[in-house]
């Protein structure tokens, strides 16, 4: 097996493990806040999670009308360094490690514990989906850049086109038997010294477990 390669300073600004799932009935949204009662020692911060939908009717001759609703989802909680973060949801659960990123072992392994905690309280169903995403941001010197130094796919500029990029949003996505990879890039610059180029790449496996 090849050795896997670590950066010291990996420019992953938030790296996540979610799975989706199928709940049991009677499940209330005072038990999804029950959930990290257990955890409070390492994660004291907790805060609710609130779907908001807004809808615009328009009908002919008739004043046009909107409506907002917000619904619970569940509950986040947050490391006292704020660099972790879980959910606990009808529909899933998630873990985020924020900057700095250590190594996917202590990652996976706090990811597993608390799904294990979630996964005992809660008792969903299934699950219906397991996904794995990094969020990569990339600063660099300078205004202008050249993208090939820095990736190996980036967005090509035809002959005879100004070559002062100033920002741009590109997506691919790439299947395999099982899952489905998709990776996101994109710039925006900070200012006349720097520039960011983030990439967000997303491993998703679609698979009853």
């Amino acid at each position: 097996m090849a050795d896997v390669l670590h950066y010291p300073n990996a420019p992953i600004t938030e790296a996540i493990i979610d799975l989706r799932v199928q709940p049991r009935e009677g499940l209330t949204i005072e038990a999804l806040r029950q959930v990290g009662e257990g955890e409070r020692e390492k994660y004291p911060t907790d805060g609710p999670i609130v779907e908001a939908v807004g809808t615009m009717e328009v009908k002919p001759g008739v004043s046009a009308s909107a409506s907002a609703q917000q619904r619970p989802l569940g509950f986040k909680f947050v490391s006292e360094d704020e660099k972790c973060v879980w959910q606990s949801r009808g529909n899933g659960f998630t873990f985020s490690r924020l900057a700095p990123y250590e190594s996917w072992e202590p990652f996976s392994a706090e990811a597993r514990r608390l799904w294990n905690v979630y996964r005992g309280a809660v008792n969903p169903k299934k699950v219906v989906r397991l996904a794995v995403r990094y969020v990569n941001r990339l600063d660099v010197p300078g205004s202008s850049v050249d993208l090939d130094e820095y990736f190996q796919t980036a967005p090509r500029i035809s002959d005879g086109l100004p070559d002062n990029l100033s920002g741009f949003f590109m997506q691919l996505r790439i299947t395999n038997p099982g899952s489905t990879g998709c990776r996101t890039n994109g710039h925006q610059p900070n200012d006349c010294a720097t520039s960011s180029r983030g990439c967000r790449i997303n491993c998703v496996r679609h698979r009853y477990l």
